[in-house]
């Protein structure tokens, strides 16, 4: 049964109004350039941290990917989200807009596996766009990993799934971005090109520097995205390297495991390689993730001033050559 939600004016009025960020100083950048930063989204703790590291990182992310409390579509294609996600999904957007996010805000979505296999997850389509409407972020980045009936017929079904919520966020000018990889249904690239999504965006497969193999590995993987989505879609994704202060607060757990391997200048390189590849947009991932971030930093201080160089065009490698 059909069950979308309505009502987006008296839930705009029951969420109230939200405290403006003072918006950060920019520095210049390349308008057709993405940072992407996967970020929490757990709860209203979680807002204060966002801002904080938007406004310290300006110059190093565009938009934000949502991790991982989006919408949940049930097995029956039903969607009834509840206030209190419809607060913390507005107080996200407008305080990380107004801390210096200039480019997509998205919320994960992640439909019930028998939903998507029995063609009713498109039932959750209107709501789900009345959601984002109503919340005011740009729309949604598809994060469905089954783990079950890894087939083609799956991803020809979830494609459709794909295919109708990119078609009606559209019609209300929001956008879609699709997770895909090298395993299970996010490897059937020229099947899930027919949702004809905004972006792509790689997971694991180009998350980390881990030696020469790897990088062969990563490259191919891009190169594989390339011939079957639109170069300007393509999203390379990139894994974070944690500080070893924070391996022992986490330990090798959850997404928690610390480290993908890159160093400065392997990060530089493969990122040079992809801009010689014509691809403009990456998302980060933040392996500190969960189950919080870790503090004061979680990050590899270095990474910023890669990812800055990168969103602003003058990443400086050692390449020698465009292989």
């Amino acid at each position: 049964m059909k069950r979308p939600i309505g009502g987006a004016v008296a839930l705009s009025l029951a969420l109230g109004a939200t405290a403006i960020v003072e918006i950060n100083d920019m520095v210049p950048r390349s308008s057709s350039r993405q940072v992407m930063w996967w970020l929490a989204d757990y709860n209203a703790g979680t807002v204060d941290e966002n801002v904080q590291f938007l406004k310290q990182n300006a110059g190093s992310v565009s938009g934000v990917f949502h991790c991982c409390s989006g919408p949940k579509v049930a097995p029956n294609g039903t969607f009834v989200p509840s206030l209190t996600q419809l607060a913390l999904f507005r107080n996200l957007t407008q305080s990380e807009r107004a801390a210096g996010a200039h480019g997509p805000i998205l919320f994960s979505i992640s439909p019930a596996v028998d939903a998507v296999l029995a063609g009713v997850a498109s039932d959750a389509v209107a709501g789900l766009v009345d959601l984002a409407t109503t919340a005011g972020f740009d729309g949604y980045v598809a994060d469905y990993e089954p783990h079950e009936n890894t087939t083609e017929a799956h991803a020809k079904a979830f494609t459709e799934f794909l295919k109708a919520l990119t078609t009606a966020l559209h019609a209300k000018g929001k956008k879609m971005a699709v997770c895909v990889s090298d395993w299970g249904i996010l490897n059937y690239y020229t099947v899930l090109a027919g949702a004809g999504a905004d972006w792509y965006a790689s997971m694991s497969d180009t998350y980390g520097g881990k030696g020469p193999i790897y990088g062969v590995e990563a490259k191919l993987d891009v190169t594989r995205m390339l011939a079957a989505f639109p170069q300007s879609s393509v999203v390379v994704g990139i894994g974070t390297v944690v500080p070893a202060a924070c391996h022992c607060v986490y330990g090798n757990s959850g997404n928690c495991t610390g480290d993908y391997s890159w160093t400065q200048q392997s990060l530089s390189d493969f990122l040079g390689w992809v801009e010689s590849k014509g691809v403009t947009s990456i998302a980060v991932w933040r392996a500190d993730i969960s189950p919080r971030y870790c503090q004061p930093q979680g990050v590899q201080p270095w990474m910023f001033d890669v990812f800055n160089s990168f969103l602003h065009g003058n990443l400086s490698t050692g390449l020698t050559s465009g292989s």
